[in-house]
C-alpha cells in the first residue's frame, strides 16, 4: 500500500459518511478492526460494534459533510486531518476538525483507527 491507496482509501471514507453507508464503512475495516474514536472513550471492536455505533450516530444526524487531507503514509501507517460539519437532526449543527492515523494490514484493508478531534457547536 502506498500513499495514493491511502488516499483512495479516504475518499472512500468520505462517500461512506456522506452517504451515511454502513456497509461501505465496514467494507474498509477488517473483521476484528479497533477503533479509537476519541482518546477516552472504549475503542469498538470488530464489524458488530461499528455497526451499531455508526447506525446510532447516522440515526441522529441530517447531514454530513466531511472533508480529509493525506499528511502521511509509511509501513502502512496512514495519518490525515480531517474537518466535519455536522448537522443533527435535533440541536445546533457542529463543526469538528480532526486527525486520525489509521494502521493496515497487507491487503489494505483497515485494522486500527484512532482519532482526536474537537468540536464546535453554533
Amino acid at each position: 500500500m502506498h500513499r495514493y491507496d491511502f488516499e483512495q482509501w479516504l475518499d472512500a471514507w468520505t462517500r461512506a459518511w456522506a452517504f451515511r453507508d454502513l456497509d461501505a464503512f465496514l467494507a474498509l475495516c477488517t473483521r476484528d478492526v479497533l477503533w479509537h474514536r476519541d482518546p477516552f472513550s472504549t475503542p469498538l471492536h470488530g464489524h458488530a460494534a461499528v455497526y451499531a455505533a455508526l447506525s446510532e450516530a447516522f440515526e441522529a444526524l441530517q447531514t454530513v459533510q466531511f472533508v480529509p487531507m493525506a499528511i502521511a503514509f509509511e509501513d502502512g501507517h496512514g495519518v490525515a486531518k480531517w474537518a466535519a460539519r455536522l448537522t443533527p437532526r435535533n440541536g445546533a449543527p457542529m463543526t469538528l476538525d480532526g486527525v486520525l492515523v489509521a494502521e493496515f494490514d497487507e491487503t489494505g484493508t483497515c485494522r486500527k483507527l484512532e482519532e482526536w478531534w474537537h468540536a464546535q457547536r453554533d
